[in-house]
């Protein structure tokens, strides 16, 4: 900024030079043109000049009360909005609680109602065997079929795999875990494998991934063992999926690891 005062308009010369170095520029902190007090009210003195500049070179040159003021609204200000922030960030983590909250009820349901099912059916098992080719395999449909004809009410109910097509499991007897509702069932696709061997135990998860591994050995003998799952309606083998080479032992940890996780959120939740 141009220095427009001329050196009558102060009192002295060291009263001039201190106002061009600092700046002055005739008006106080709101703004109003300054009063001469000086001279007979003809000119500037010091004390004038200090109420009109912008700098001054009192104690080191700190900034004048106005540029302090003005430090202090961007302060408030930037405490403002991370206080929004927080409040913001506070109301997200209460529905994300939520939610673990609901979908852990939801899975303790369908763990209780699968034990209880499974329970069921080992019963039948005793006597009765579902149908099935030499090799142990047999469609859904079928199965399902074989289940009703048994006693069972499997309205909104799908026949659950334990390893999912998608991931190479097969359409046998040791890779259906009974049934679970549809929304369930169709909502957590081929996500839960893991939670699905959790739940069905080390000996079946050995026989899932034991028929996965036979309909991937028999695929010219048994095209169908395998359904084609995906957008391009392929077929996925065991060797091509994302759980080739894992144990039932890795499958079953992972899951339980899950439901840990889940517990957790759970417990977090009801303590807010």
């Amino acid at each position: 900024m141009s220095f427009k005062f001329k050196e009558e308009e102060f009192t002295t010369i060291g009263t001039f030079q201190y106002a061009k170095q600092n700046n002055f520029n005739g008006k106080d902190k709101n703004g109003k043109t300054l009063k001469k007090n000086g001279g007979k009210g003809k000119k500037w003195n010091k004390a004038d000049v200090k109420k009109g500049c912008t700098r001054s070179v009192v104690q080191g040159k700190k900034l004048s009360n106005e540029t302090n003021d003005d430090k202090l609204e961007k302060l408030m200000a930037k405490l403002e909005l991370e206080q929004k922030e927080k409040a913001k960030l506070k109301s997200e983590l209460s529905t994300a609680n939520k939610l673990a909250k609901n979908l852990q009820i939801e899975l303790d349901i369908a763990l209780r109602e699968s034990r209880e099912r499974q329970k069921q059916i080992e019963k039948y098992k005793l006597t009765n065997s579902p149908p099935k080719d030499k090799y142990g395999f047999t469609t859904r449909k079928q199965y399902r079929k074989w289940l009703m004809d048994h006693g069972f009410n499997l309205n909104g109910q799908d026949v659950n795999h334990i390893i999912a097509s998608q991931h190479g499991g097969a359409d046998h007897i040791d890779n259906y875990l009974y049934t679970t509702g549809n929304k369930y069932n169709r909502g957590i696709k081929g996500d839960f494998d893991a939670f699905n061997c959790s739940q069905a135990g080390k000996e079946m998860t050995k026989r899932a991934i034991a028929a996965c591994k036979l309909a991937e050995k028999l695929k010219d003998v048994c095209p169908n063992a395998v359904e084609k799952r995906a957008g391009n309606k392929k077929r996925t083998y065991w060797s091509e999926g994302v759980h080739a080479g894992k144990t039932a032992e890795e499958l079953i940890e992972q899951g339980q690891n899950w439901f840990r996780t889940f517990r957790l959120n759970l417990r977090n939740a009801n303590k807010k």
